[in-house]
């Protein structure tokens, strides 16, 4: 079963959460698996190669997308592609999260128990909380000033290594995505990073801030770093769906 979900805008300790959520989860049930960003294409890569990536601030993150049935591997390897076309073109044709972004989602469910980490799928998460009621949504909303500041920060690091491609428009560190996703196709011209940050931030929030009635969901706010015994406190709930 499907057990967590960690469904975070970019830079609000997402990787952090899913590797504490795993750790705790692996000690209260045998076999847990963890899928980690099933929808960015890049980082799909990176797990297919081994059960370990490195993350830029969080160290070395495991994985099992190589532990999964072949079925629902080489689904999520071939769904990851919508990431790639979304970069590349300006129209594109697959539509955001990819053509089997509920699939992968059942198959997840079917396969056993199982914490999933994205920072793409909160675009559609409201399609996700009511079809699988047994699991455990986590929404992090931290403190706006301190993740617009890890953007700028993260941005001057590709800049100094002259590492460009992330920072096209259409890709922007990922704003780019959500911002023509919300805004329209050709809406990226000419838009400085800090609106769109601005305009998918609040989107962001209000997204996860009009779930959070829902029983099995649960939003995280917080400024610098999260406690430990606040997704502990998260964590009882999944004994509870």
């Amino acid at each position: 079963m499907l057990r967590v979900c960690i469904l975070g805008f970019p830079h609000t300790a997402t990787t952090f959460i899913y590797k504490y959520v795993l750790g705790r989860m692996r000690g209260r049930v045998r076999g847990v698996l963890g899928v980690f960003e099933p929808f960015n294409s890049e980082v799909v890569r990176w797990c297919a190669s081994g059960d370990v990536v490195h993350h830029y601030s969080e160290g070395e993150v495991r994985h099992d997308l190589l532990r999964l049935p072949k079925r629902v591997r080489d689904l999520i390897i071939e769904n990851a592609k919508w990431f790639d076309e979304w970069v590349r073109c300006d129209i594109p044709r697959l539509p955001f999260c990819g053509l089997h972004f509920h699939r992968i989602f059942e198959e997840l469910d079917a396969v056993g128990d199982v914490v999933v980490k994205d920072v793409v799928a909160w675009v559609r998460a409201g399609e996700l909380v009511d079809k699988f009621p047994r699991t455990l949504f986590i929404f992090p909303i931290r403190d706006r000033q301190r993740v617009l500041n890890s953007f700028r920060k993260l941005r001057r690091v590709h800049i100094e290594r002259g590492e460009t491609a992330k920072l096209h428009p259409r890709w922007m560190l990922g704003l780019g995505l959500f911002y023509r996703y919300f805004r329209g196709m050709l809406s990226y011209r000419d838009v400085p990073m800090g609106a769109m940050f601005e305009e998918t931030w609040r989107r962001y929030v209000g997204i996860a801030r009009d779930l959070a009635g829902r029983r099995n969901v649960v939003t995280l706010e917080f400024g610098e770093r999260l406690s430990p015994q606040e997704i502990d406190d998260a964590l009882r709930l999944v004994d509870e769906l």
